[in-house]
């Protein structure tokens, strides 16, 4: 049959001539063929991808330098990036975002129980009051006053009725501590499905729920309890929506927030029927004492009538208990705290009869311990874990007499549980009068240095860090408490503050671990000026710190200011500990890798080479810290294109690493990637898929879906399935790798926008439709990195298969390192 002339009915009498049949056969197929250039826009219907932060991908050259995270730098969550989900399709589409889903209904926070004797406060119907009669979409009410006067449980039993009416969200946030809060609205932001489970970076899931919440009509109320900061909490507040906020604080500044509530101590009728509401005795004149004794404060009230219950004693018996005390002693009223001295008294009778020494002989050093942890609250295990190894080793010390001294506690309102039961909290003002009793006899410091060297030895290694991660980030938090304790009061030991600073250094380690680069990045830069004044920069601690920091900053993309403080390090631990010295080394090889990364290979192998026979010499060839050596000289002779030398390097090492570590360790892994990505350089593709295919369904048995290390191990058999001309297999699984940091890691992450370029390579090798819809897909992400910058770089630019792989994402890191260091 003639396919030009068969096919058209014969009556057609134009038909007949063939001239006119293949002009008008060769216009529609230059029609079809043009019309092959446009994109499909396929609507997406799972909605806009959420935006937070991830790791570097690519070439893994050593571990010395702490597991990779993520910082997103961007304003505002991106919403417009995303694949079309047709099974096998393998085409990127370009969306608006849907509109703002529902939000479940959610309760969240640890907001503290109702008072077995709640006293009716006045200002509690103010705040109920101004609610109903505010049109603002956003509706912020003030409650301030002293410490311990009850604007937590105002507060608390606002946010009680409220949740169990209508409103979809209800949310208790600590105030106090900025990274705390913004841990918690990225909690927040899981349990509200506006970011996925398993949330690493915290401040872009916080800014993703914010914007939510802006948009949404549903009713929300968000309690932000103890707000120190108001610039800080300022920016957290959704500008619209339909919510209302209430702030604690003893800070009058939040007054333009919004109506400003007073909250002051008890009336005096008030405090004598909280007395006989709690105790059960009739009122008498020692009522009226105690009530005068306490200045009407409610916390201590609360404190002298439990104690008063559980003792069985009457109001004169514990006027006597108070009177024997030594008040000019207890701690002194400071400037702006409206409470009275003798409130210490109390909290120190209260803990004497819920632990006594006779009972829990542990008691004292146990609760100087708790004293110092979060505000925001601890699980009674991990207390009770640190405690074992905080107390002397004496025998007296028993786990379970442990926990049953907390429930104790929490009876004499020295601590409450939180709604759920599910942590302990201690007030801020009892906390600071055990610490401060703890400072005057001494022992504060002591506390501290054996809780940092605890803190530092619970956080989980790097290999555990993510399936330990919930336990990891509360043991951040107390570290960080330690720290502002130590900060914010009297000068003490520099042997203090390098114990404290080595667990924060480590807290740092373990947020790496987990890829929250963003959080990591703050803390370290947040203690850095601290403890260069206290104990100067040349001290091994501070060294540390500035190592883990250059490491970040490398994660960044920050090449500038990584190797700047990796000189520095490098210099001074040369000086004080020599050449040979295992943290001169370590530095040496981080200093290698930052080289690699901006490009000065040459200048790295010899540093590379000159550590790794340092250590063969001094630690033998199985030592962990000679085979990061090893991998980075590998790695370095890899990019140097030396492909003869780093193959049998980097075989060693993933044998060894196999052997002693196991296949599915992370550090075995890397190594793994490693020489996965040299085969294919070589032309030996098979063999990468090979060695790779086992290896992710191996990590896979072992981890979940998100572990950094299941992510990257995909990412490199991606790139293998590629290079074996497998490209529906490579586009799917970039695809998914893409997704995953996007949602984890955010589009600003540099793993995250190379995941975008390589799944773009493979798509444009499967023709021209499929190029151009790649080539509209990176130009739109360009876009959204910094609209500033738009097609000024290479993601505009034509994609090519056999586009240089390595050299393309050099360049985006270091576009990346640019603008951050612009911007900060």
């Amino acid at each position: 049959m003639n396919l030009s002339t068969d096919i058209i009915p014969k009556d057609w009498k134009w038909s007949q001539n063939p001239t006119v049949v293949w002009s008008i056969t060769g216009a529609i197929c230059v029609g079809a063929l043009i019309l092959g250039f446009f994109p499909r826009r396929d609507q997406n219907p799972s909605g806009a991808n959420q935006i937070v932060n991830d790791g570097i991908s690519g070439l893994i050259t050593g571990q010395a330098v702490a597991s990779s995270g993520g910082l997103a730098v961007g304003n505002s969550s991106v919403g417009n990036i995303a694949y079309n989900a047709n099974s096998g399709s393998g085409d990127i589409n370009v969306h608006l975002p849907p509109a703002t889903p529902p939000l479940p209904n959610v309760r969240f926070g640890d907001i503290p129980i109702e008072p077995s004797t709640p006293i009716a406060r006045p200002q509690a119907k103010t705040v109920a009051d101004f609610f109903a009669a505010s049109r603002a979409t956003t509706k912020v009410c003030v409650v301030a006053g002293g410490p311990g006067v009850g604007k937590t449980q105002i507060a608390a039993d606002y946010a009680r009725q409220r949740a169990e009416q209508d409103y979809k969200t209800v949310a208790w946030l600590p105030g106090e501590e900025q990274q705390s809060f913004i841990a918690a609205m990225s909690a927040l932001a899981v349990k509200s499905g506006v970011a996925e489970p398993n949330q690493l970076k915290s401040e872009d899931a916080a800014k993703a729920l914010r914007d939510i919440l802006a948009a949404s009509t549903e009713k929300v109320l968000l309690i932000i309890d103890n707000g120190e900061d108001p610039d800080f909490i300022r920016n957290w507040i959704p500008a619209t929506g339909n919510i209302e906020v209430i702030i604690t604080t003893t800070n009058r500044d939040f007054s333009t927030f919004g109506d400003l509530i007073e909250i002051d101590s008890y009336s005096r009728d008030q405090s004598k029927e909280y007395l006989k509401g709690v105790t059960g005795l009739p009122s008498d004149k020692n009522t009226e004492l105690i009530a005068e004794i306490f200045g009407d404060h409610p916390l201590a009230l609360s404190q002298a009538a439990a104690v008063i219950k559980r003792q069985n004693i009457s109001y004169a018996e514990y006027v006597t208990k108070l009177g024997a005390r030594s008040l000019a002693e207890n701690l002194p009223r400071l400037a702006g705290d409206p409470y009275p001295r003798e409130t210490v008294a109390a909290i120190e009778i209260a803990v004497e009869t819920a632990a006594p020494a006779s009972r829990y002989p542990f008691a004292r050093e146990m609760i100087q311990t708790i004293a110092i942890l979060s505000a925001d609250g601890f699980t009674s295990q991990i207390a009770v874990d640190l405690c074992k190894v905080t107390l002397p080793d004496d025998g007296s010390y028993n786990p379970d007499s442990a926990t049953q001294m907390l429930v104790e506690l929490a009876s004499l309102s020295v601590l409450t549980w939180s709604a759920d039961d599910g942590t302990l909290l201690m007030h801020r003002l009892v906390g600071r009068a055990l610490r401060d009793s703890s400072n005057k006899n001494g022992s504060l410091e002591a506390t501290i240095r054996t809780l940092s060297d605890a803190i530092t030895k619970k956080i989980p290694p790097n290999e555990e860090s993510w399936d330990q991660r919930h336990m990891g980030n509360e043991l951040v938090s107390h570290s960080l408490s330690m720290w502002s304790h130590l900060a914010s009061g009297p000068l003490v030991a520099a042997a203090t503050y390098e114990a404290c600073a080595s667990a924060v250094i480590e807290s740092i380690r373990f947020l790496l671990s987990i890829s929250d680069v963003s959080r990591a990045a703050v803390v370290a830069e947040g203690i850095q000026d601290d403890l260069r004044e206290r104990i100067g920069e040349k001290s091994s601690t501070y060294l540390s710190l500035a190592n883990i920091l250059a490491s970040i900053y490398q994660r960044m993309g920050m090449y500038d200011a990584s190797s700047e403080l990796q000189r520095f390090c490098y210099e001074q631990t040369l000086a004080s500990l020599g050449a040979e010295h295992n943290d001169t080394l370590t530095v040496r090889t981080n200093l290698g890798i930052t080289y690699m990364k901006i490009g000065l290979t040459a200048e790295a192998i010899p540093i590379h080479e000159e550590t790794l026979r340092i250590r063969m010499e001094k630690f033998g060839g199985d030592d962990l810290d000679t085979l990061i050596s090893r991998n980075c000289l590998a790695g370095a002779y890899h990019n140097a294109g030396e492909l003869k030398r780093a193959r049998p390097l980097y075989e060693e090492v993933y044998q060894r690493r196999s052997s002693i570590l196991g296949p599915g360790d992370p550090r075995t892994i890397n190594v793994a990637r490693n020489l996965s990505e040299l085969l294919i350089t070589e032309g030996y593709p098979s063999d990468a898929v090979r060695l790779v295919e086992p290896l992710l369904r191996h990590v896979l048995e072992k981890r979940d879906a998100d572990d950094p290390s299941v992510i990257l191990t995909q990412h490199s058999l991606a790139n293998a399935y590629s290079a074996a001309g497998r490209s529906s297999e490579s586009s799917a699984l970039h695809k998914k790798t893409f997704e995953q940091r996007l949602r984890l890691s955010g589009l600003h992450d540099p793993e995250t926008v190379n995941s975008a370029i390589q799944m773009a390579r493979v798509d444009a090798a499967r023709g021209w439709r499929k190029r151009r819809t790649a080539r509209k897909f990176l130009a739109e992400i360009e876009v959204a990195l910094d609209p500033q910058l738009a097609h000024g770089y290479f993601l505009a630019t034509k994609v090519r298969a056999t586009q240089d792989e390595l050299a393309q994402r050099g360049s985006l890191l270091r576009i990346f390192g640019r603008q951050r260091q612009k911007r900060g």
